[in-house]
């Protein structure tokens, strides 16, 4: 992982990434902070991510980062959006969230402000540049989207 933090440190700040979800919340977790930051709730919103990977096992998840922050030597990447390239539809996905969208529900916040269908403009439109994979592979992000099936990419948003 020398390579991914390497390469992070050579970013200017506030460029923007995609970072594949197991990177960013188990190999960078020291240096990525994602919206949700209370532990119950991040806990339950891996299990919800790993029930859809059983639904659609070809599904993969990226967080959309919004910004690295070099500040004295400090390296932060910041997350408040997830992308999943997947079969599941999009009411398929709202519907596995609403069960926790209740008053009395604790863990109500991992409950998307937004649930999205991406574009083809919405995903090559924008100023991400590099998509870094869990075998810490870093590739052109427009190059590696042009490769995928557009209309697959759904966006989970929290603000």
């Amino acid at each position: 992982m020398n390579n991914v933090y390497d390469f992070l440190l050579q970013m200017s700040n506030n460029e923007e990434l995609l970072i594949e979800y197991n990177m960013f919340f188990k190999e960078l977790s020291e240096l990525c902070f994602f919206v949700i930051d209370d532990y119950n709730e991040l806990k339950e919103l891996h299990s919800v991510f790993k029930n859809i990977i059983t639904i659609d096992n070809e599904a993969s998840i990226f967080c959309c980062t919004y910004g690295i922050d070099k500040n004295s030597d400090k390296l932060c990447i910041y997350s408040d959006n997830i992308w999943i390239s997947t079969v599941i539809s999009k009411e398929e996905l709202q519907k596995i969230f609403s069960q926790y969208d209740t008053i009395n529900n604790s863990l109500r916040g991992i409950v998307p402000s937004d649930i999205a269908i991406l574009s083809q403009e919405d995903i090559i439109g924008g100023n991400i540049k590099y998509v870094i994979y869990n075998n810490g592979a870093i590739q052109m992000y427009r190059e590696e989207m042009m490769k995928n099936e557009f209309g697959k990419f759904v966006s989970l948003y929290w603000d």
